[in-house]
């Protein structure tokens, strides 16, 4: 069962902090500083790069982690050297980190809050000021010390514990203390309020840890050496430093009485975010493209450089954070809040972030591109992917040409949007096409959490990469993805070696790829414009063509009958198929490129071949361009992705029905189902939480 207050109800329903308000942390780390009278570098050759320092380097590159996802919490304090190495061991962690990570900060944040940022960032004065060197450094917690008296406490805990008594957290708003490090601070704290009967102020916090328990991974031997300590229990990582300290917080939250809640992810850092990042520095791992791309910012640098060993950087102890803020397929709510872990806990904490380890490092790089994206005024070809960019309301995407967006919502939570990129093409070209559409020739993918941070995760496949299409390269329209048994697939229409539309099918293990291409396309298929629909029961259908469907095969990868022409009750079908569901219901939709004042069309029906009852027009003419469309629901509302062909680019390119640019705006029911005619803005669409 999980953690038990002894408040009301409504207090401990809020297991999270306030919708909308960032987490407030206190970060406690065993970041020390270099060996005394060594070289800075334990590691620094071709294949590996790792600090020198008295504790584990990783706390490093976590806290490089961390700064750059700063705009997302309220720093409160940041807590350095929480070790139990005596303090003439290591230089001082405190004037390591200034030294190292304010410069790199300031350098960085000024392109993170600046006019082509994300904003949100505190100042360098603000991570400064929360900086404190611990107390209790080369000290241990000793139970049978009362710790009443608050003149007596270390300096960091009286901190901690008079930042508890404030009026501004609440279980609701909690303070987070982060153990990164031995729990010797917060063991510290806790005996202190209760021995004072301070209730509010423990309801007030809010541990999470990281590796202070596991059944997975237990790293190093056990140095818990007195009988009372359970050695297999808290003789790992992070207990091993203060073994008592470990089991008095662990014991103490798991009584009923405990007022204080505290979650322990166990070891999902290092066997689930760390082990999970190798394959994307594969296969060159430091000599990767990616490495050298993180140090083209100086925080990326950090990130990067500081504990780089085994293939893949280690950031073990931001697992803790990324339960916190909750957007990476767990939560806090998927742990016990009385400090007891369970293995079955364990073991999925650990499946579900090796799975988004390859995730939450192209959000880093996306993070770190931006300062090298910004330096300069780089022409589209010439940025670096993944890009990290702020809705500025519509087109939604503006630093490349992209059309035809293909959005899904995938069990990560997140919204992902797939689509195609025009490129320009010579007056010749369009003579013997007929058309400007021959040079697209490849598809990017873009994700958000809030529907205005997004991230633009680079091409995802291109012509080139495809075997069986036609050798002039170009010729990759309109795509499609969908997601079943723990493989993403996309679809898309290419011409073959003969100048004949098929459609293709290329897989990834993960939503933004990379993609590759099957050796041959789909038998039985033709045209243009292929999109997906996996029903509730799991049965998946390809629509595609002139108003065609055909099921597939349980793999994906083929038809499992003859394709069959839909019924949609009107005459006006010329391309862009799509289908979602709403309330039960089938919604068969279309694009008529040929009406001047209509091009978005739908139809209900019963079932996913039809036959559908013809509603009508939803969406107007698109200026410049045809609407291709993906009606989609996220997070309790309804959106409409569609092109332009109307915007000039920050480089005066004007655009035209070839050069589109992806929008997005609100879809609204009628109460009878029919849908409201979209209202194309300028201002696009809100955040949403």
């Amino acid at each position: 069962m999980r953690h038990v207050f002894l408040l009301s109800i409504a207090l401990f329903l809020c297991h999270g902090f306030i919708a909308g308000q960032k987490p407030n942390i206190w970060l406690t780390s065993d970041f020390t500083g270099i060996k005394t009278g060594e070289p800075v570098w334990n590691h620094k050759t071709e294949n590996k790069s790792q600090f020198n320092t008295e504790s584990d380097p990783d706390d490093y590159c976590g806290v490089a982690n961390y700064l750059m996802l700063a705009n997302r919490f309220n720093t409160v304090r940041i807590v350095v050297g929480s070790d139990w190495a005596p303090a003439e061991r290591s230089t001082n962690a405190a004037e390591e980190f200034r030294n190292r990570f304010l410069p790199a900060y300031e350098h960085d944040v000024a392109y993170w809050n600046g006019e082509n940022g994300i904003g949100g960032y505190p100042t360098v004065d603000e991570i400064a000021a929360s900086l404190r060197l611990a107390s209790t450094q080369g000290e241990r917690f000793d139970p049978n010390a009362s710790y009443k008296n608050i003149k007596k406490l270390p300096a960091t805990v009286r901190e901690l514990v008079e930042e508890l008594k404030s009026e501004q957290y609440s279980a609701g708003n909690p303070l987070y203390v982060l153990v990164w490090g031995p729990a010797t601070e917060v063991a510290i704290a806790i005996k202190h309020l209760q021995a004072n009967e301070q209730k509010s102020a423990l309801q007030n916090l809010f541990i999470v840890s990281h590796w202070t328990t596991s059944y997975i991974s237990h790293n190093n031997p056990s140095r818990c050496r007195t009988d009372s300590i359970d050695r297999v229990k808290y003789g790992v990582a992070n207990c091993n430093e203060d073994c008592r300290a470990c089991k008095f917080v662990h014991e103490e939250a798991a009584k009923a009485d405990a007022n204080f809640r505290f979650v322990d992810v166990g070891s999902i850092g290092q066997t689930g975010i760390v082990d999970g990042s190798v394959p994307y520095f594969a296969p060159k791992g430091f000599q990767s493209p990616k490495v050298q791309m993180f140090k083209e910012s100086e925080m990326g640098k950090m990130f990067i450089s500081s504990n780089f060993i085994y293939n893949r950087p280690d950031g073990s102890d931001m697992a803790p954070v990324y339960a916190i803020l909750g957007q990476y397929g767990l939560t806090l709510d998927d742990f016990n809040t009385n400090g007891q872990l369970t293995e079955s806990q364990e073991q999925h904490g650990m499946k579900v972030f090796k799975k988004q380890a390859p995730y939450m490092l192209d959000e880093l790089l996306a993070i770190s591109n931006i300062v090298a994206n910004n330096k300069t005024a780089l022409k589209p070809q010439e940025l670096n992917y993944p890009l990290m960019f702020k809705a500025q309301g519509n087109p939604l995407v503006r630093h490349i040409r992209t059309a035809d967006p293909d959005c899904h919502v995938w069990n990560d939570g997140r919204l992902w949007m797939y689509t195609s990129q025009d490129h320009d093409s010579t007056p010749e070209q369009r003579e013997k096409a007929g058309h400007g559409y021959s040079r697209m020739d490849g598809y990017h993918v873009f994700s958000t959490s809030d529907m205005e941070t997004w991230i633009d995760h680079g091409e995802i496949l291109h012509s080139r990469n495809v075997p069986w299409g036609t050798d002039d390269g170009g010729w990759m329209w309109a795509p499609g993805a969908a997601y079943k048994n723990g493989t993403y697939y996309l679809y898309f229409p290419h011409m073959d070696k003969n100048m004949q539309w098929k459609t293709g099918v290329a897989t990834s293990k993960y939503p933004q790829g990379p993609f590759v291409a099957e050796s041959t396309y789909m038998e039985g298929t033709s045209g243009i414009d292929p999109m997906c629909l996996v029903d509730d029961d799991g049965q998946a259908y390809l629509y595609f063509g002139h108003a065609l469907v055909a099921k597939l095969s349980d793999d994906m990868l083929s038809l499992a009958e003859e394709p069959r022409e839909i019924d949609y009750g009107g005459d006006n079908f010329r391309e862009g198929p799509y289908m979602h569901k709403y309330q039960g219901k089938y919604y068969y939709s279309w694009t008529d490129w040929k009406d001047p004042d209509f091009q978005g069309y739908y139809a209900i029906g019963d079932n996913p071949y039809g036959p559908f009852e013809y509603k009508g027009a939803v969406n107007p003419n698109p200026p410049g361009a045809q609407d291709h469309h993906s009606m989609i629901e996220f997070k309790g509302k309804w959106y409409y992705f569609y092109h332009v062909g109307n915007f000039t680019n920050k480089w005066g390119e004007q655009g035209r029905g070839y050069r589109r640019n992806v929008r997005v705006d609100y879809l609204y029911y009628n109460p009878d189902g029919t849908l409201k005619m979209v209202e194309q803005t300028k201002e696009g669409v809100e955040r949403v939480e």
